[in-house]
């Protein structure tokens, strides 16, 4: 989206570069980078990959037209495991949980799920597919704020979704902290562009 103006889809080619032809918008511009469309990955001698193996994530630009523009950071897909993946309840509270992570796990209240649909968020349909998934900390597509170093990473698929009430999360003391000791979970805002202190535990 340039100025308002949607702009169609473009389909990165095996190097990952992609275009919009005859473009007349220019400014900021909200870019929307499609993941769980991939079809493969490692350029010229890669493998394929089958659909939603990778989150969907949104970076704002500058968009000249006629030239050749660039984002403000690489984009950074973390794959994602297959096994993670819940249907999504509107009757049922949905588990989440990751594999090879003891102790960690989110509960998604039945029914408390919006999407963005159209520019709007709408109620989640009863079996849209969720998902939690570790990021190693090479691989987190935003700049973490200067001196955060969280002990693990997470992506909650899909990108964007909101939820009333909110999800409760039990999380293991990976880090040893002492009995009440306060931690502050971070989350990126897809609206401010940046990592915030959501709450505590």
């Amino acid at each position: 989206v340039v100025n308002g103006v949607t702009l169609p889809f473009a389909f990165s080619d095996i190097n990952g570069v992609f275009r919009f032809d005859n473009l007349t918008v220019s400014g900021p511009a909200d870019v929307h980078v499609a993941g769980a469309s991939a079809t493969h990955i490692g350029g010229p001698g890669g493998v394929n990959v089958p659909l939603n193996s990778f989150p969907s994530l949104r970076y704002s630009a500058i968009i000249i037209p006629n030239a050749a523009n660039s984002l403000p950071t690489p984009v950074l897909l973390p794959q994602l495991d297959s096994t993670n993946a819940r249907l999504y309840s509107t009757t049922q509270d949905t588990e989440l949980t990751v594999a090879g992570m003891a102790g960690l796990k989110m509960i998604v209240k039945a029914g408390s799920m919006r999407i963005r649909s159209g520019g709007q968020f709408v109620p989640a349909p009863n079996g849209t597919a969720i998902s939690l998934n570790q990021v190693q900390h090479e691989d987190v597509p935003m700049p973490l704020p200067d001196g955060a170093s969280p002990p693990f990473a997470w992506t909650l698929q899909p990108g964007g979704a909101q939820f009333d009430p909110p999800i409760t999360i039990f999380y293991p003391n990976i880090s040893g902290l002492p009995v009440g000791a306060i931690a502050n979970f971070l989350s990126f805002n897809h609206d401010t562009r940046r990592f915030e202190i959501i709450c505590s535990g």
